[in-house]
């Protein structure tokens, strides 16, 4: 039998959405390890929910966790998997605490669960859309989607939601802009693998497009402000996996940006970069590379052996999460 294509597979550094995991020593231009141990079993995601403490979807456990920036434990919230009420039905995407509330969203459902302080379920908010990522700011939740394959006429396809939680009034803030569609030339992207936003203290949005490596700040009315070129590209990598009577098509993604946050109107991101694969182990090899982005296309970094992504600031110290030992990294602003 005559072989053939016929599925695509798609990895972020052959692995899944979640964490990779890829460890190693620190690189020469990078500060010193601290000793604090994230006490978590598979962490996926992280959201800074207040300026006082954070929260990370555990999917060892099933559950959403809580803590200060001494690392310790204040409370958690169990979550049931399933379709019904108050239960997910796969992961946790992103989750935000406004008046002692926690709104949650799940991958690929469409609503919003709402839980009280100590973790019930109070109701769930439908949308008409397929939500990627969740943020708040004051009584507001952002949130936006984007479709995973655009189409050539509509490069971007995704919207980001303005929700007011105080009247439930929802205010469409960016919905096929046409200023960003032209940056891309008409070009398709894979954004629903490659996007990640983000909200600003001073009400702007910043949407990172890995694929198109650049980065757009959008106002709160959603016209463009400013696009800047990323300093580092993804790199894809496509191979042919041979079987017995037919052939999968596969895209390595090596090289990429896995993480933004906007801590105090800075954006920070964290650029993964494969170096090689380990002889011994089998293992893929990285570095990450994070960057706090300034004005003018202008950046600084600091690279780090190992996959980290940004746990959040805390009193001018930047915390970072490696994804496999689960030790934390302390940088400090005022020395950056």
């Amino acid at each position: 039998m005559k072989s053939k294509i016929n599925r695509i597979m798609f990895f972020m550094g052959l692995t899944s959405l979640i964490f990779p995991t890829f460890c190693g020593a620190l690189a020469d231009n990078a500060i010193d390890i601290s000793d604090k141990i994230l006490k978590v079993k598979e962490p996926v995601l992280f959201h800074c929910i207040s300026p006082n403490s954070f929260a990370v979807f555990d999917w060892g456990e099933k559950k959403l966790k809580f803590f200060n920036w001494s690392f310790e434990l204040q409370r958690a919230i169990t979550l049931s998997m399933g379709e019904g009420p108050g239960e997910i039905k796969q992961s946790v995407l992103s989750a935000c605490v406004v008046n002692e509330k926690t709104y949650l969203i799940g991958l690929m459902e469409k609503r919003i669960n709402v839980y009280d302080r100590k973790g019930l379920f109070i109701k769930a908010m439908k949308l008409d859309f397929i939500p990627k990522k969740m943020v708040c700011y004051e009584d507001k939740l952002y949130i936006f989607n984007v479709s995973f394959l655009a189409k050539k006429k509509s490069p971007l396809l995704g919207k980001i939601i303005n929700l007011n939680l105080k009247n439930s009034e929802k205010d469409i803030i960016l919905k096929d802009d046409l200023e960003l569609n032209k940056s891309f030339n008409g070009n398709p992207v894979l954004l629903g693998l490659s996007s990640i936003f983000d909200v600003g203290d001073n009400k702007k949005i910043y949407l990172l497009i890995s694929t198109a490596n650049v980065l757009f700040e959008i106002g709160e009315n959603g016209k463009l402000i400013d696009k800047t070129n990323l300093p580092y590209k993804e790199r894809i990598v496509f191979r042919t996996i041979k079987g017995n009577d037919e052939e999968q098509r596969v895209i390595s993604v090596l090289d990429w940006y896995q993480d933004m946050k906007v801590l105090k109107n800075v954006v920070y991101t964290c650029f993964l970069k494969h170096l090689k694969k380990d002889k011994k182990t089998g293992r893929d090899i990285y570095h990450t590379y994070v960057i706090k982005h300034l004005e003018n296309s202008k950046y600084s970094e600091k690279i780090f052996d190992g996959n980290f992504v940004i746990i959040g600031e805390y009193k001018e110290n930047l915390f970072l999460f490696n994804t496999e030992s689960y030790q934390v990294l302390n940088v400090k602003l005022t020395e950056w």
